[in-house]
Order: structure tokens, then C-alpha cells, then sequence
């Protein structure tokens, strides 16, 4: 059965009284009493969904600081500050002089090994044939070839190992961005010019963000946390867990003409916490939106809404009795509905045209429950829906 937000709304009710027209009459005495006159009007519907607000913030999907690997001296920037890079896109060289030179020493340092290895094993694989054969070539000799062989394969192995560290080196002497395949990162500013000393691992170059999509961040009190497990429980909410629930995000500039907020933006919650904090007793969520046009930059504070189906009824049927007070407005209106036994009984009210449209706007934000067909209100008296 939908839900629905049944908030009748009436016009104002009153004693009409009737003006005399033309002459006044001769007779005298008092005048006949007037029948009150019980204005009846449809009330306003409209499904809506009840919500909780929560303070969040945008974060990046990836956040990249760019670090040399080696140390040396800065030579080159290939980037203008704040330009949008992609994976392997250069970014800085630093002076690849010295670690060129210390490849092409390991590199002859190899090639040497590599010569010894093979004179040593031409040794052995002669030694081994005429041990073999019982010729004049003792046990002791034998073995000496034969570790020779060993040790002289172990240094060939040390010298392609050393190599291929030189040529790692010189290769990260070129840094370059390192973002997944796919994903665009804005960076920021050059944060060393060239001519200076770059240490490795510690000397911070720049840095990089991803802008779409991004997370947001939000505490979720651990009161609506438990309300939305227990959703998910009884299939009242469109969401296979608590990871999957949607929300809607609205920047802090992002109102209407009334000063109240709009949510624009939507996202998925796709991470809950492993525990709630001690401290807040809170859950940290975070959900994933999309940003094309890359309008939002990450850092920002937002609101997050957590759209949840309505309480039970017997709250929400409080919830209406307690809502008019809310309104800006000095004044007594009485909506009141109460459950006797199967049947629903409201009480109308005649609000005045100056307060009407707070009481729809607020009525229509706030209250979402399940009254079958949609009944008339009636103004000055009562109306029983069973």
C-alpha cells in the first residue's frame, strides 16, 4: 500500500451572515438565527519521504603526493600549476647524469660476470669429463672447479640484480603521475623549483586529486544507523544493505528563494565503519557521487540527506498533532488525529490565508503515513475514515 501524506488543508470556516437588501423591514424583535455554515474542501496529497540531515564532506576518490624516488637535483617541470593529468603523463626530471653513469657500469660490471661465469664453466665441464673418465684429475681438483663454477654463477646473478636496480634509478629520475587507468587528476601548484635538491621519499613535489567521481563523508548518529538496519530488515527501504542506501548532497550556497537548502546532487552509500566512535557515538559512512562537469572540488563541506521511509503510524499521528506549533505563526490550529480502534478521526481547522501556505510547506515536508483512499476534511466539525 503507498504511503502517503494525507494534510488536509481547508478554507476558512465561519458564520456567513446575509446582508438585507433594499428597504429595511417594518417588523420588529430579534433576528432569526443563521444555520452554521461547515465548509468541506480535499485535502492536499503527495508522497514524500521523511529524511535526517547530516554535516559531511567531499573528499577525492584517489589523493596522489607526488615524491621523487631518488635523490638528486631537480632539472625540469613539464607541467603548468593546476593543470589535469593522466596516468604516466611526465611531471618532473630530475639530473639523470649520475645514474646514467652508474648503469653503464653495472652494465659493464654484468658483461665482466658474465665472461668469468662462462671461462669457469668451460673449466668445470672439462674437469667433470675427465673425472668422470678416471684421468689424471683428483677429487680435491674437482671440487675446486666445481665451486668455482658455483661462485662465479652466484656473481652473474649479483650483477643482473645490480643492473636492474641502476636502470630503476635512472628510470625514476623521470617522475611521472601514477593514477589509475581511466581516471583524470587535477594537480596542484610546484612545490620545489628546478636547481634544488630533491631527497627521496620525503621531498613532497606537488600532489594530485581526483575529481570524478568523489566521496563524501558523513557521521550517521548511531539512533539512525540502528533505524536503517532495521529498514533493511523489514524491506521497508530500497537498499540490499546499509552500503547501498542512496542520499542527496546540497553545497552550502545551494538554496531556495525561502533560504531553505536543495539537494541537487545524489550519491550511493558504498562504505560503512567497522565500529561506531567511542567519543561521538557515531558511524563514519561514505557514499560515491558522480562530477562531471567537476564543479565540486574536493574539501568541500556539505549537507547530506539521508532519505528514510516514514516512523510508525501511532509517532506520526503525534508527530501531526505537535506540528503546527512549529509554524511562524501566533496562532491556535487545531489538526489532530487519533486512532479509535480501525478508524481514523481528524478534526479540521480554518487556518487563515496568511499562515495557509506555512502550514502546507510544512505539513507536506514533514509527515508521510498510510490512510488508504483519500478522505475529506471537514472545517468546525469532525471526519471518521475507517
Amino acid at each position: 500500500m503507498d504511503r502517503r501524506l494525507c494534510a488536509g488543508l481547508v478554507l476558512i470556516a465561519g458564520m456567513v451572515g446575509l446582508a438585507g437588501c433594499g428597504q429595511a423591514s417594518s417588523q420588529t424583535g430579534p433576528p432569526r438565527a443563521e444555520e452554521p455554515l461547515v465548509v468541506y474542501d480535499s485535502p492536499i496529497t503527495q508522497v514524500v519521504t521523511d529524511y535526517e540531515d547530516f554535516p559531511g564532506r567531499i573528499d577525492a576518490l584517489y589523493t596522489v603526493e607526488v615524491r621523487a624516488r631518488v635523490s638528486g637535483y631537480l632539472k625540469r617541470v613539464y607541467f603548468q600549476d593546476g593543470q589535469e593529468v593522466t596516468n604516466g603523463n611526465m611531471l618532473f626530471l630530475i639530473d639523470p647524469r649520475p645514474f646514467q653513469a652508474v648503469h653503464d657500469r653495472q652494465k659493464a660490471l654484468l658483461e665482466q660476470a658474465e665472461a668469468h661465469a662462462n671461462r669457469l664453466n668451460n673449466e668445470y665441464r672439462r674437469a667433470k669429463i675427465l673425472y668422470d673418465q678416471g684421468r689424471s684429475i683428483s677429487r680435491e681438483e674437482f671440487d675446486r672447479y666445481a665451486f668455482d663454477h658455483a661462485e662465479a654463477e652466484a656473481a652473474l646473478s649479483t650483477a643482473k640484480a645490480n643492473l636492474d636496480l641502476a636502470a630503476l634509478d635512472l628510470d625514476w629520475t623521470k617522475v611521472t603521475a601514477d593514477l589509475p587507468e581511466g581516471l583524470t587528476g587535477r594537480l596542484s601548484r610546484r612545490m620545489v623549483d628546478p636547481g634544488n635538491l630533491i631527497k627521496a621519499d620525503e621531498t613532497m613535489m606537488t600532489t594530485i586529486v581526483t575529481q570524478d567521481p568523489l566521496y563524501v563523508y558523513f557521521d550517521v548518529h548511531e539512533q539512525a544507523m540502528l533505524r536503517i538496519r532495521r529498514l533493511l530488515e523489514e524491506g521497508k527501504l530500497k537498499a540490499k544493505s546499509e552500503k547501498e542506501v542512496p542520499i542527496q548532497i546540497s553545497l552550502s550556497d545551494e538554496k531556495d528563494s525561502d533560504g531553505n537548502p536543495v539537494f541537487p546532487h545524489h550519491g550511493v552509500v558504498d562504505f560503512t565503519d567497522n565500529r561506531v566512535d567511542l567519543n561521538t557515538g557515531t558511524l563514519r559512512f561514505r557514499a560515491k557521487m558522480n562530477n562531471p562537469d567537476k564543479f565540486i572540488t574536493p574539501g568541500l563541506f556539505v549537507k547530506v540527506r539521508l532519505p528514510l521511509p516514514a516512523a510508525i503510524e501511532d509517532e506520526i499521528i503525534a508527530r501531526l498533532a505537535g506540528l503546527v506549533p512549529l509554524v511562524d505563526a501566533v496562532i491556535a490550529v487545531d489538526q489532530v488525529g487519533h486512532k479509535d480502534g480501525d478508524c481514523w478521526k481528524f478534526y479540521g481547522f480554518a487556518p487563515s490565508p496568511e499562515i495557509r501556505p506555512m502550514i502546507e510547506t510544512r505539513l507536506l515536508q514533514a509527515i508521510e503515513f498510510d490512510l488508504g483512499p483519500i478522505i475529506e476534511m471537514v472545517a468546525g466539525g469532525a471526519q471518521t475514515h475507517c
